[in-house]
């Protein structure tokens, strides 16, 4: 079931170094094209999908909240082409679309700029000087977007698991490192770890869903997946419509047969930051089951926006990974 995503600057590496994972691990191989294909499924085109995941959001993608509904159908299909795991995504922003996904393994890899103005020349048949612009604009472009949509720096090294540096790393090398760490006992599947990775797949389609064919406003929906339960909430707004979004959430594929009860305190991670939400209407369906969450008026929210909330983190130990990536790096050398 683990899931390896490859971060990488524009022409450093990262398709290779897939291709090569792919050939020992025998894993299914997910570009970003398949993703921005797959994806289209929820209404939109193959181009604004990969715009979106390429260029920071214009003034008017913020001002009608295209860019939000771009990504999270890139979420859902990036998830559903996941299918059981044992998959190797290396298109863009797979860290930041499966953040909270069970068994991630992050890769970041770096190159140094002669490695890849030498790729751009021999790619593209452009001099030197233009090489070294291309890399120049593609890496600007995409660190404004990874701070403009989730508020980080995309080579910040805290955010990968691995971090591998092909000046001093054959890319042979790092391919037997990664696959050294995906078999690792950390990183094979749990029960507890199979049901959070069908948690947040669900969850991703759900979003996915209001976002692209509904006609609510999906930024004020929250959504999480707990055990299979599916919890919504929201503000005033949410109570307003909220007959209409259950009748909506009810019509998706796998959620039928509702019965209503209710139940007290029933904890749900991921739609409020409080801790044990109140009273909540649960409707129970025989492939997943829908919550709805009254909000309370005593409990304060979170100001960040639900469709960029995931599902809960895994709690898989990062730190021996990265300390392991330091002394690889440090002795492995080029001969």
């Amino acid at each position: 079931m683990p899931t390896i995503v490859i971060s990488r600057g524009s022409h450093s590496g990262g398709v290779k170094l897939a291709e090569l994972l792919q050939q020992q691990l025998g894993w299914k191989l997910i570009s970003q094209e398949m993703v921005a294909e797959a994806a289209s499924g929820y209404g939109v085109s193959e181009h604004d999908i990969v715009r979106a995941l390429d260029t920071p959001p214009s003034f008017w993608d913020r001002l009608t909240g295209n860019r939000e509904r771009y990504i999270l159908a890139s979420r859902a299909a990036l998830a559903q082409l996941l299918e059981d795991g044992n998959c190797i995504y290396h298109g863009l922003a797979g860290s930041f679309l499966l953040s909270g996904l069970p068994c991630l393994v992050r890769v970041r890899l770096i190159a140094p700029m002669e490695y890849r103005v030498r790729a751009v020349v021999e790619a593209k048949g452009v001099s030197e000087a233009d090489a070294v612009r291309y890399i120049k604009a593609m890496d600007e472009r995409r660190n404004r977007w990874v701070h403009h949509v989730f508020g980080v720096e995309w080579s910040d090294p805290s955010l990968y698991d691995l971090v591998i540096n092909l000046e001093t790393v054959r890319l042979e090398a790092a391919t037997d490192l990664v696959v050294q760490l995906v078999q690792r006992p950390d990183y094979q599947p749990a029960p507890e770890q199979r049901r959070r990775f069908e948690d947040f797949r669900l969850a991703a389609r759900v979003r996915a869903e209001l976002a692209c064919r509904s006609t609510f406003e999906a930024g004020k929906i929250t959504v999480a997946v707990h055990e299979g339960i599916v919890h919504l909430s929201g503000d005033e707004y949410f109570e307003r419509h909220r007959a209409e979004i259950v009748g909506f959430v009810k019509s998706l594929p796998g959620v039928r047969t509702v019965t209503r009860r209710w139940r007290k305190n029933r904890p749900c991670r991921g739609s409020w930051r409080g801790g044990w939400l109140p009273k909540t209407e649960r409707l129970e369906t025989s492939c997943c089951r829908l919550t709805i969450t009254r909000p309370s008026t005593s409990g304060t929210r979170s100001a960040t926006p639900s469709w960029l909330s995931p599902p809960p983190p895994c709690a898989l130990p990062t730190a021996t990974v990265s300390s392991r990536a330091t002394s690889w790096s440090s002795t492995t050398r080029r001969s």
